[in-house]
C-alpha cells in the first residue's frame, strides 16, 4: 500500500482498485503517514466530498471511505503513531450505531477479518 500512497502523492496517473473490496484502510493510513497533512478527514464514503482545495493553503488529506465502525476511528489514530494532524474531521454516519451493522460489516470487510494485507 505504501507504493500506491507514494504514487498518489507524486501525481502519478494510475488506476487503483483494492483486491475484492472497496475498503482502503491501509492505503489511507500509509498516505497520511507519508504526506503528514495538517488536516485529515476520516469516515465512510460520505466524507469523500471534501477536497484539498477547500482547505488551501492548509495541507489536507481525505482518509474517508476507510473507517466504518466507531472503534476503528481510534484504531486509525493509533496507527498514525507519533504523527498528529492539527485538525481531524470525523464523519460518523448513523449506521455504525445500529447493532446489526457491525455483524454484517465484519463478515464483509477484510480489515475486520484480519486480512488488511489483501486490501
Amino acid at each position: 500500500m505504501s507504493t500506491v500512497a507514494w504514487l498518489q502523492a507524486h501525481g502519478a496517473s494510475f488506476v487503483y482498485l483494492p483486491k475484492l473490496s472497496d475498503h482502503s484502510y491501509r492505503l489511507k493510513v500509509d498516505a497520511v503517514l507519508q504526506r503528514k497533512p495538517e488536516a485529515v478527514a476520516m469516515g465512510s464514503s460520505r466524507a469523500n466530498q471534501w477536497r484539498s482545495a477547500m482547505f488551501h493553503p492548509t495541507r489536507f488529506y481525505n482518509a474517508a471511505n476507510a473507517v466504518f465502525v466507531v472503534r476503528d476511528f481510534a484504531r486509525m489514530l493509533e496507527e498514525f503513531g507519533d504523527f498528529s494532524p492539527r485538525v481531524i474531521i470525523f464523519s460518523i454516519d448513523y449506521f455504525p450505531f445500529v447493532p446489526a451493522f457491525e455483524t454484517t460489516y465484519s463478515s464483509q470487510s477484510p480489515q475486520r477479518n484480519g486480512r488488511l494485507g489483501d486490501t
